[in-house]
């Protein structure tokens, strides 16, 4: 998609410093040409590996503040989306779904709650299952969430963090631990 250059069929190609001085013109308007614009799947994966590195910055602050942090089921898991926390610091109380929805709103929590589709206020493994899209485990990548137990609705969720691995608030403390660590993995999905 560069410049063209037309050079009239008039001119008498006999003179070897004529055909020289047209070589190097066509040469410096070739390099000054400006490059075609990246194709947008570059860019976007550009853009999907920087919200995968923000998300594990966040999966490490909850697994990281892990002595600070309470397991519970009860309205105080919303707290880190409530009071903003924003890593290095962590949520002081979330469960499971909190927690991964936690991670993600660190990130996206300026849009839409394509998570859960509850403004960022609520949410459960019934709803994270409702949405992204279903992948293998041996195609997830990290952000990407693993959900165990349970047949229509999973009753666990852990962010996935690469090399075989999860962060997992299931229970106090948080945990860093093989996505093995249970044996009833129901599904692996993406979000981005």
């Amino acid at each position: 998609m560069g410049h063209k250059t037309t050079i009239s069929k008039t001119v008498m190609w006999s003179s070897p410093i004529l055909t020289c001085l047209v070589i190097v013109l066509s040469l410096v308007v070739l390099e000054a040409a400006p490059m075609p614009p990246k194709k947008a799947n570059e860019l976007d994966c550009k853009l999907e590996s920087k919200n995968r590195d923000a998300l594990m910055e966040a999966a490490w602050a909850l697994y990281n503040n892990r002595a600070k942090g309470h397991y519970t089921q009860g309205p105080k898991r919303w707290n880190g989306i409530l009071y903003k926390n924003y890593p290095p610091d962590a949520p002081d109380f979330s469960d499971c779904s909190s927690a991964v929805s936690w991670i993600y709103w660190t990130v996206f929590g300026q849009g839409p709650d394509f998570l859960n589709r509850e403004n960022w206020t609520a949410g459960y493994t019934g709803t994270m299952k409702s949405h992204g899209r279903s992948i293998s485990l041996s195609d997830a990548l990290q952000g990407d969430l693993v959900f165990y137990g349970g047949t229509s609705a999973p009753a666990h969720v852990a962010i996935y963090v690469g090399g075989g691995m999860v962060i997992s608030h299931g229970g106090d403390p948080v945990r860093y631990e093989s996505v093995h660590y249970r044996s009833d993995i129901n599904q692996v999905r993406s979000y981005l």
